[in-house]
């Protein structure tokens, strides 16, 4: 409370209240009652209405009422001390309540004394309200009751003013309801402070609405100190406020869309190298908000993902260098240690120099809209895939719309590709149904078209010209009105289960006819209910047609011959019922058409998860005739078995070539020292007793045998129990399997090691009475080259010498009449000399010594195209070969004798002789073109002349260690090649 420029807290008259009613407490012990409650009593009141303080007035007028109100009824002097006490403290409170109401009676009178103070109280420089008229803004003055005593201009304009008369409660009820208690408390209090204030408020408007104020006041003093009022200026901010509210708006909506985009903006200043960005990218780089912000050199090395950091680098340097706008997808590390994704495009702006200021960016954390991209795109390939899978595919037709909506796996289901085909309705008939099935796929449209959902099946022709049958699922789907919005539907693949189904039915018809050719039914019991199914064939084997009778127990057990066949499948159906056994036994029945036949039956059971027999399944088939042929079979093998005692060969049977079994007859054991079964009937077995020589040729005798060739005959060796071999001959035949192919393989082994030791023998001397011919023949060849040189050297040039003599007597002749004579005897000696060298030529060509082995190849040559008519050519390969004697001899025959053969046997009209090799060996090939022939003839003509063919060059080859080969087909012609070591 102040009063006359000071401020009293109401410490000091608490203190004289205590000390006043202390005294007052004294005096009515001593005073007589009337005195105390008629003078001490009333001092409190009369202090309390002198001092201004609020304690102190409540205090005072408290107890001056108590002491008035109570002081008749205060027990007289002399009474107890605690009466006394308690009735003094009473006193004390109502003395206290009284000066409570008394300082709220003054406090009241005070504030109305201060609200009738005229303004001329209030002491301004008279300048102060010359600006204050003239300010663009409100002002006003309150007093120290708070009182307006004053506004300007602009306030009066404000809220509408006349006069004076209008301040006071008409400016106190302009403020808005809501901002009068908050603005008057910042006022009271700062005036009890006396201290500046600043308050905002809502100021009612002379045009209607209220503006929003920014108010600031001063206090103000007179020339004694004391607080004489306060001066308030105040400024229209509503416009400023609604920007700020505006911005804030913006701000949060900015703030919320980014925060829901997961999108940040930032700025780069490049003269401060600092980033400034928005709240949305520390939450997208997982920073917290008081936290530094990094900048780009951190943002490159310790933000960005290692891997992305030089991709980074590099836009940002291109950046730099084009000022040109970009764009690009890096990984963040968060602190965390989280990975994600974010999307940066740049942007640049630059100063009226053309540089760089700012680089403005925005960043966008696409990491749950790529994991959700590519959980869509697995999506789709996981229902691709299973479409595929399941042949499956879906399809859309909007109205409206001229193709349907494929999915890939209806795609490939009809072996399309959407690049390149469109599933318009006339693509569908054209390319995709099958002309047959078009009506049908036709109608079941017109189906789908009034309201049905419709399953259809038709054929699909792929693009490879391969059919399918699909199963099309197809529905309407409507709009809010009722009105046909989209025709769905779904295609599946059924060509497996129709091929099932076929193969399912083919199945039944095959089994229908095995057990038609088998002559083998089957029956089917369910032990549960008693029902029993017999299949077509059972009932032509009870001699009846299907369904004639009923299938039972009873029926069967009717047909049966024997009694103890029905007692024996009586008590093996018990035993099946109860799971204990399996009825498998061979029953001799009369059936319903008077025939009798033995039937073999056996069973299989079916149990319950229990173990308990649910159903029985039963075969019963004729064997009749097999039991016929049995015994026949027996008869034979008793027939057979007597047959092989009584023959010395070894039989044999491979009864599957492609396995092991293999049966050997007693004999054959008996024949090689074995005991019988000592092989275990193995062909493995049996094979490792073949000499490894003779192993190749037994299997080759053995492959032509069974690809339908000459007869399984060959001479081998087996070895024996005393460790020799012995030569046998083994002879077979193949058995021919249904297929055409060889199965099976029988024969017998015959021991002709007597036989063979004496061939070999035999062989041996033919041998060597070859060796001796040829070498005979080579000798007789050198006699003849001896004697060719002998007629040549000595009787030839006898011959020429006896001429040349002749001739000196031809004058003598002439002379004498005799010239006719000596003529005669010189031609007979020129024909001599003429035969003497033909028999040379023949006996021993000179070319061969004279001029070499090629050259006696060129004559040889000359003379066979000159003898026989064929064009003959010799080539060379110009190698120089050093051939012995013999060499030379050998070939030269060689030669000589398959140009004889050319031109007397083949038909040829050229040949052709090459010869060719050096140092090791030389090979001279003589080809032709004339008929073939084979090996065999060959040999014929070599015996039939008398060893001078093939042969005989054979032997002599074999002689030098060399070889003859020859190739030769019918109408193909013939080459034999003639190689010879050569010996150094």
């Amino acid at each position: 409370m102040n009063y006359r420029g000071k401020e009293y807290t109401g410490a000091w008259p608490l203190a004289a209240a205590i000390a006043l009613c202390a005294a007052a407490f004294a005096a009515d012990l001593a005073i007589p009652r009337a005195v105390a409650g008629g003078v001490l009593y009333l001092l409190p009141i009369l202090v309390t209405l002198w001092v201004p303080g609020i304690a102190a007035t409540v205090a005072f007028g408290t107890v001056a009422l108590a002491l008035t109100l109570l002081g008749y009824f205060i027990p007289p002097p002399g009474a107890e001390l605690w009466q006394v006490v308690t009735n003094r403290a009473l006193v004390f409170g109502a003395i206290i309540a009284t000066a409570a109401v008394v300082a709220s009676l003054k406090s009241r009178r005070t504030v109305r004394t201060a609200q009738s103070t005229p303004p001329t109280t209030l002491e301004l420089h008279h300048d102060f309200y010359g600006v204050a008229e003239s300010m663009p803004g409100i002002c006003w003055i309150m007093d120290p009751g708070y009182r307006v005593v004053y506004v300007n201009a602009q306030a009066r304009a404000f809220a509408g003013i006349d006069g004076e008369h209008d301040l006071g409660a008409r400016w106190h009820e302009l403020i808005h309801p809501d901002d009068r208690a908050a603005m008057w408390a910042v006022v009271e209090d700062h005036f009890r402070s006396i201290r500046p204030f600043e308050v905002e408020f809502r100021l009612q408007r002379s045009s209607g609405g209220y503006a929003e104020i920014l108010a600031q006041g001063r206090p103000f003093f007179g020339e004694h100190g004391e607080l004489t009022g306060y001066v308030a200026t105040g400024m229209d901010v509503s416009a400023q406020k609604r920007t700020e509210r505006d911005l804030r708006d913006s701000e949060a909506f900015l703030s919320r869309a980014q925060h829901l985009a997961s999108v940040g903006n930032w700025i780069w200043d490049s003269s401060t190298n600092s980033i400034r960005w928005s709240e949305q990218m520390d939450r997208i780089f997982g920073i917290s908000q008081d936290s530094a912000k990094p900048t780009i050199e951190s943002v490159a090395t310790e933000i960005i993902h290692p891997d992305d950091r030089e991709v980074f680098a590099a836009d940002w340097k291109e950046l730099l260098r084009t000022k040109v706008p970009r764009a690009g997808s890096y990984r963040i590390i968060r602190p965390d240690g989280e990975v994600r994704l974010v999307q940066a495009e740049f942007d640049v702006d630059l100063d009226e120099s053309g540089v760089i200021a700012r680089i403005l960016g925005t960043t966008q954390d696409i990491t749950e809209r790529m994991r959700a991209e590519q959980a869509l795109h697995d999506s789709r390939d996981l229902l691709a895939w299973s479409e595929r899978l399941a042949l499956v595919g879906s399809w859309i037709w909007r109205v409206g719309d001229k193709a349907a909506r494929w999915s890939d796996g209806l795609y490939a289901l009809a072996g399309r590709r959407a690049d390149t085909w469109s599933p318009t309705i006339g693509n569908i008939y054209r390319d995709l149904i099958l002309a047959e099935d078009i009506e049908h796929f036709e109608n079941d449209w017109r189906r789908v078209r009034r309201g049905e959902d419709v399953v259809s099946e038709f054929r699909m022709r792929r693009l490879d010209g391969t059919i399918r049958w699909v199963r099309e699922l197809r529905s309407l789907t409507f709009g809010p009105t009722g009105e046909v919005t989209q025709i769905v539907g779904a295609t599946r693949d059924i060509t497996f289960e129709r091929e099932a189904a076929q193969a399912l039915s083919d199945s039944r018809e095959r089994l229908a006819y095995a057990e038609s050719v088998a002559r083998l039914g089957h029956s089917d019991w369910d032990v549960q209910t008693g029902k029993e199914v017999w299949s077509d064939e059972l009932y032509r084997l009870l001699g009846t047609q299907p369904g004639a009778v009923e299938p039972s127990l009873s029926t069967f057990l009717d047909l049966l011959v024997n009694q103890q066949d029905r007692e024996r499948l009586q008590r093996g159906r018990g035993l099946v019922a109860s799971g204990d056994a399996s009825p498998g036994a061979l029953y001799h029945i009369r059936g319903l058409d008077g025939r009798e036949r033995d039937l073999q039956v056996g069973g299989q059971v079916e149990c319950d998860d229990k173990g308990a027999v649910v159903r029985v399944f039963a075969t019963a088939q004729d064997v009749t005739d097999l039991n016929e042929a049995q015994r026949a079979l027996q008869s034979s093998e008793r027939r057979f078995d007597l047959a092989a005692r009584g023959t010395n060969d070894g039989l044999w049977d491979w009864l599957n070539i492609d396995e092991e079994p293999f049966w050997l007859s007693e004999r054959y054991y008996q024949l090689l020292g074995y005991e019988v079964h000592a092989f275990g009937g193995s062909a493995t077995k049996v094979g490792e007793l073949i000499h490894p020589d003779d192993f190749e040729a037994v299997a080759i005798a053995l492959d032509a045998h069974l690809r339908g060739g000459r007869e399984f005959d060959v001479e081998h060796r087996l070895l024996t129990s005393s460790g020799e071999y012995r030569w046998f001959r083994s002879r077979g035949a193949a058995a021919e399997g249904d297929d055409g192919k060889s199965t099976r393989l029988a024969g017998s082994s015959q021991d002709v090691h007597a036989r063979h030791m004496a061939e070999l023998e035999v062989e041996h001397h033919q041998a060597q009475l070859r060796g001796l011919a040829a070498r005979a023949a080579l000798a007789a060849e050198k006699e003849r080259r001896r004697i060719g040189a002998e007629l040549h050297d000595r009787t030839i040039q006898n011959l020429g010498i006896t001429k040349v003599k002749l001739g000196a007597l031809r004058d003598l002749a002439t002379q004498t009449g005799n010239e006719a004579a000596y003529d005669a005897v010189a031609q007979v000696l020129d024909a001599t000399i003429q035969d003497a060298r033909l028999l040379l030529s023949e006996i021993s060509p000179p070319v061969l010594t004279e001029l070499g082995f090629e050259a006696a190849v060129d004559w040889l040559a000359e003379r066979a195209e000159g003898q026989y008519g064929v064009h003959c050519t010799v080539s060379d390969d110009g190698q120089p070969r050093l051939l012995d004697e013999d060499a030379q001899l050998v070939l030269f025959q060689a030669v000589r004798e398959l140009l004889a053969n050319v031109g007397k046997h083949a038909r040829a009209g050229s040949a052709h002789v090459l010869i060719s090799g050096a140092e090791s060996r030389v090979v001279v090939q003589v080809v032709d073109d004339g008929v073939g022939f084979e090996a065999a003839a060959v040999e014929r003509t070599a015996i039939d002349e008398g060893g001078y063919g093939l042969f005989s060059i054979r032997e002599r080859l074999r002689m030098l260690g060399g070889v003859l080969q020859i190739e030769s087909h019918p109408d193909a012609g013939t080459r034999v090649t003639v190689t010879v070591p050569i010996r150094h």
